[in-house]
């Protein structure tokens, strides 16, 4: 019998796998601007590299899915309710689309009277 669970879900690996993918580019790229061997443990690179700021970005995101992916969570997927805002327009929405709706039926309930009368 195959085991179901957060460790086969091939969408979420390669999510990780992905963002592991990125992470050991920029990482390569920034220690190559630099001349840092690539397999150095600790580096401190030069204020000028422009790969540093991508380096930073690409671990959290790596550190972010891998942890999404151990506590069984769908990596990569983000799941929220609208925001207050956006809740507000929909009711004003809606609220506006049942008043011309009311509207519209008055009109055709006076066209109504006007044969009927």
């Amino acid at each position: 019998m195959r085991a179901v669970g957060k460790y086969t879900n091939a969408a979420s690996q390669k999510a990780v796998l992905d963002a592991r993918d990125v992470y050991h580019r920029v990482w390569f790229s920034a220690c190559n601007y630099d001349d840092i061997p690539v397999n150095s443990s600790f580096v401190v690179f030069s204020d000028d590299n422009p790969f540093v700021f991508y380096v930073n970005k690409a671990y959290q995101e790596l550190i972010s899915r891998i942890s999404e992916y151990q506590n069984g969570g769908y990596v990569g997927l983000k799941i929220s309710g609208c925001t207050e805002k956006e809740r507000k327009a929909q009711k004003d929405k809606e609220t506006q689309r049942k008043i011309q709706k009311a509207i519209i039926l008055r009109k055709q309930l006076a066209i109504l009277d006007v044969e009927l009368g």
